[in-house]
């Protein structure tokens, strides 16, 4: 096969899955990104009491209708961190996620945790839920009915822009959002490292600043020419996204693969962000490899984009290998037939002769 800088020949090895800013209309522009542009970019002025929009916030109050299971418990109170999931009872992905939330409140309720399980369904419903629902016998944790039309989930996600459920928020002792996301995307390791005292929440924010940076750079590049605006987003983005491989990986692939973000500034901040994140792994992250080799691919570097592409074909064979031989070592462990263990060294008694042969006949 020869290659160019149309041949997709990364996507043998891996899948990307592109961060993509659609269009959107004027009315959501005005009320939403321009707010968040100038929130970002320019000084903070005054924040929205009633909800937060980025770590390190105070945490909106909780609206509840009916506590169901366990005391009410209110953010901020000094002694425990609480994480609340919002879900639903029709959210099969929120039923799988019970027994993550049930271990947490398990290890780590003498610790100071607090799990809170909110929800829009009706009470009924709830108890219907808890009654056939096979992974429901699980919970152990505080459960809540939202109050109307959903207030509480609205006060949280609203400035998040999260809509769907299952959605948990983690909050320290003193009631600020640390961390928030889908439960099976880094909850356990974040409240492991709230409780341990090892959380970063300076890293964590930057984080969270740089991915919403990040929509906004494309926005700007695909609906203005305001140079100097798109400059400083883009100075600011890789300012915040500092030595995170995940961030510069996602900021250089996200910048190659939308072609409408084509533009002098986005090629530069992809190959820069990109060259940081591949000089940060030393060339051993499979997923930066791949990004880089496409980026090389589209600048013409057909050289150098062929030996990052060899070298991660190798990786990946050698790790599907590594694999393929744990699997078999796997099965023949299992296909092994166990080897009878005498009574004695099982650590039974042997059972008397008197008992084990008939006695002989007079």
């Amino acid at each position: 096969m020869t290659l160019n800088s149309k041949t997709p020949v990364y996507s043998m090895f891996f899948s990307g899955c592109p961060v993509l800013f659609h269009d959107v209309p004027r009315a959501f522009v005005r009320s939403c990104i321009m707010p968040l542009i100038l929130a970002l970019l320019l000084p903070a002025c005054a924040s929205d009491p009633a909800g937060a929009t980025a770590l390190g916030d105070p945490a909106p109050p909780l609206e509840i209708k009916e506590w169901l299971r366990g005391e009410p418990v209110t953010p901020g109170d000094n002694k425990h961190c609480l994480l609340v999931e919002f879900w639903s009872t029709q959210c099969p992905h929120c039923v799988n996620s019970i027994p993550d939330l049930s271990f947490l409140q398990e290890v780590y309720h003498k610790k100071g945790l607090i799990v809170l399980g909110i929800t829009s369904n009706s009470a009924e419903q709830v108890k219907t839920f808890l009654e056939e629902e096979k992974n429901a016998k699980d919970i152990n944790y505080r459960l809540a009915i939202d109050a109307q039309d959903g207030l509480t989930k609205n006060l949280f996600m609203r400035g998040f822009g999260v809509q769907g459920v299952p959605h948990a928020f983690l909050m320290d002792k003193k009631g600020r959002i640390i961390w928030e996301g889908h439960p099976r995307d880094g909850m356990a390791e974040a409240v492991e490292q709230v409780i341990a005292g090892t959380y970063d929440l300076t890293r964590a924010m930057n984080e969270d600043t740089a991915e919403a940076l990040l929509d906004i750079y494309v926005y700007l590049n695909i609906r203005t020419h305001e140079k100097d605006l798109i400059t400083a987003a883009g100075d600011r983005m890789m300012e915040k996204a500092g030595d995170n491989q995940r961030i510069l990986n996602q900021i250089a692939r996200t910048l190659t693969t939308d072609l409408r973000v084509d533009t002098e500034f986005s090629r530069k901040t992809a190959r820069d962000a990109i060259e940081k994140a591949y000089a940060l792994s030393r060339g051993e992250n499979p997923v930066i490899l791949e990004t880089y080799a496409k980026i090389l691919f589209r600048d013409g570097k057909m050289e150098e984009a062929t030996k990052i592409l060899m070298k991660l074909k190798d990786m990946v064979e050698k790790r599907q290998k590594q694999r393929a031989d744990q699997k078999a070592e796997e099965s023949a462990e299992a296909a092994e037939p166990e080897t009878p263990k005498s009574p004695a060294a099982s650590g039974g008694i042997s059972p008397p002769e008197s008992a084990s042969a008939p006695a002989a006949e007079e």
